[in-house]
């Protein structure tokens, strides 16, 4: 009695934790397919021309010497300064982004470390 009492009790430790598994597999490929979706454009890498607070906007000039107007939202994530307003002109960002109603609004933006002596 005390062995199939054991084997069950494994069997049951055995398809638990396999389901465990498959659901932290379904979450995670999950989480990866929305972040996928959130950066759905390559990210535009420039030079910070212009960036008014007030009107919550930035303006790049692309390393393909393209001028890009971008809006900063409250959900814009930083890297690299802790406040928008540390951001200067002439400093290289890069910008992930999504299109919504023909706006280049920024996810995320990184401030990339100026290079030098």
């Amino acid at each position: 009695m005390n062995i199939i009492n054991t084997k069950n009790s494994l069997e049951t430790f055995i398809l638990s934790s396999i389901v465990v598994m498959t659901i932290s597999f379904l979450f995670l490929s999950a989480k990866i397919a929305v972040a996928e979706e959130e950066f759905e454009y390559a990210p535009l890498v420039g030079e910070v021309k212009s960036l008014s607070l007030t009107d919550h906007t930035m303006v790049i000039k692309t390393d393909q010497s393209k001028r890009q107007l971008v809006v900063l939202t409250d959900q814009t994530t930083l890297k690299g300064v802790m406040l928008a307003e540390e951001i200067k002109a002439k400093q290289k960002v890069k910008v992930w982004y999504v299109i919504e109603d023909n706006l280049f609004k920024a996810l995320k933006i990184e401030v990339m470390p100026e290079l030098g002596c």
